[in-house]
């Protein structure tokens, strides 16, 4: 199940979710930005509220955190503890950090027109680091002690990439 880099641990699952549910849930992200005011307080992308797990219950949502929930389960994680979206549409500097409060921490990636705007993973014991690409509708699962961030544009993006985080411990 698991990637292994540098001793550290990831899965990556492409076509996560069949495409008439990955729609429905890239719709309601994307109107979740345009509804509500999302502020830029730590300068690395526009992010939501971090409860949406409680937030979106129609089934297509149900679908999505049933499936990396039972993920979760596999790994000896049962409890989610935060879903939040992060919209990025330009350069910005980049904010290498960790989740330490929890095991596990999975990246959807809902719209990227480029996929090499993915994940950056940095092993801080070698100065190591990889990129996984951001391919839309695939899921990036890692754990959270591992420092990470966005790949960021070298300019503004044409369409904005918008993925969905969540934290289990």
């Amino acid at each position: 199940m698991f990637n292994n880099w540098n001793h550290n641990k990831y899965i990556y699952i492409k076509n996560f979710m069949l495409e008439k549910n990955f729609l429905k849930i890239k719709e309601d992200l994307i109107d979740n930005f345009k509804t509500y005011d999302h502020s830029d307080k730590l300068k690395s992308g526009k992010q939501t509220t971090s409860d949406l797990h409680t937030i979106f219950k129609s089934p297509h949502w149900l679908k999505y955190f049933n499936k990396l929930t039972g993920i979760m389960n596999d790994l000896g994680k049962e409890r989610l503890l935060k879903s939040w979206g992060l919209k990025i549409d330009k350069k910005q500097k980049q904010f290498l950090h960790r989740h330490p409060e929890n095991r596990y921490t999975s990246i959807f990636y809902i719209q990227n027109d480029r996929y090499e705007l993915g994940t950056q993973l940095k092993d801080n014991d070698n100065d190591n680091d990889i990129i996984i690409p951001g391919y839309e509708n695939s899921i990036l699962i890692f754990e959270g002690n591992i420092l990470h961030d966005a790949v960021f544009p070298k300019g503004k993006l044409k369409n904005p990439r918008y993925t969905l985080i969540s934290d289990y411990e």
